[in-house]
């Protein structure tokens, strides 16, 4: 089946195009089939971008709603032509995943800063449609708050919950969970809003640090709510679809990263919990192994790092080392007035830790961005070749 995909080559497109570079003869493109429920129009969605696209050869029905295409470029002039190939079974399941998810994700920040703006400005929530409305608050208070994460049962709660374990949810059929997991109100509210019209409206999504079990943790910055600088309902909406997008993505890609470590015979998860706290958004990265080698000799040790951007105050590391009853932990941060506070409440912290029946090997705070793990390996995401 041949398509032309009609906004690379009009100059009265609002549409812009993704990099040329994409598009040479013979590239292979990962494509969603989208169509508009009222007129029939026919999209393909590459990347972040919705393209316009017609059916070139005698294929009258073209693709459904929602398929998946494997695409060959056939010419770009006088418009640029595909042909959808043949998928064969990939040798690499992980892999082939990982091709289709990494270029499309992106932060989850724009999608939590919107969030909050728009559960903080009633008339702007009230100006959108009743069912979207409805899912948009479904989101809102699926999500932790911060008092809930101070305590055991409800940090674990919040983990099994942060949508990065939502098919075992399902596997277990408990269906009372999934009405607060991330991910499945975020697909939720994915379908509602690509029932609407697409509008031409192309959002900027910053990536945030690459989702990956090796390497330093980094916090990913918050920002302003995108949508307080656009007018009408419809850009709002489009905007909120291609964050949207973008954020499950990434949620699929952590999936998916977590499972290729759980094959090598490494336990390492790597978790994005959102959460509430004063009735704004946040982040808490975390990424939690075990250490195999420690194990197989009769030791378990546990690495707990997390990373958190605090606004204002400064983006704060932690890492955290258990065996046994021994704890190290380290609290970094580039925010020298941060660190002064933290040391302040180093002898509370201390003094609890005791209470618990830990013992506190070290525990320092330091100033500075965190740092690659001694003896860690690197790891490639992702190679591809032309």
């Amino acid at each position: 089946m041949r398509l032309d995909i009609l906004s690379m080559n009009d100059s009265r497109s609002t549409l812009p195009s993704p990099p040329r570079s994409m598009w040479q003869v013979g590239a292979i493109v990962a494509a969603n089939a989208l169509r508009d429920p009222a007129t029939g129009q026919l999209w393909l969605e590459i990347g972040q971008q919705r393209l316009p696209t017609r059916l070139a050869s005698g294929h009258t029905a073209g693709p459904v709603h929602g398929e998946q295409l494997k695409l060959r470029v056939l010419r770009t002039v006088p418009v640029l032509a595909v042909e959808t190939i043949e998928s064969s079974a990939p040798a690499d399941l992980d892999l082939d995943a990982l091709r289709r998810f990494l270029p499309r994700q992106s932060s989850p920040a724009p999608v939590l800063a919107n969030l909050s703006w728009l559960m903080r400005s009633k008339e702007q929530l009230l100006s959108l449609p009743g069912h979207i409305q409805k899912s948009l608050r479904q989101l809102w208070d699926a999500l932790p708050q911060s008092n809930e994460l101070l305590q055991g049962a409800g940090l674990k709660q919040a983990l099994q919950q942060s949508g990065t374990f939502m098919e075992r949810l399902l596997a277990g059929q408990q269906s009372a969970a999934l009405t607060r997991d991330y991910k499945a109100n975020l697909l939720w509210l994915r379908q509602q809003l690509r029932s609407l019209p697409p509008s031409p409206l192309a959002a900027y999504l910053p990536p945030g640090p690459l989702p990956s079990s090796s390497g330093p943790l980094l916090a990913i910055e918050t920002g302003p709510a995108s949508l307080a600088m656009l007018d009408s309902p419809s850009e709002k909406m489009t905007e909120l679809l291609q964050q949207i997008e973008g954020n499950l993505a990434r949620i699929h890609a952590n999936q998916i990263l977590n499972h290729q470590y759980a094959q090598e015979g490494s336990l390492s998860h790597l978790v994005e919990l959102p959460f509430i706290r004063n009735q704004r958004t946040e982040l808490l990265r975390l990424k939690i192994s075990r250490d195999s080698i420690e194990e197989k000799a009769g030791h378990t040790k546990w690495r707990l790092e997390i990373a958190l951007d605090l606004g204002q105050t400064g983006q704060l590391n932690i890492v955290i080392l258990l065996h046994h009853k021994s704890l190290h932990i380290q609290f970094r941060s580039e925010t020298s007035a941060l660190v002064t506070t933290l040391n302040e409440a180093l002898p509370s912290l201390l003094s609890a830790l005791t209470s618990h029946g830990f013992n506190t090997s070290r525990v320092v705070c330091m100033h500075g961005s965190p740092i690659q793990q001694a003896g860690s390996r690197f790891t490639h995401l992702l190679d591809m070749q032309a």
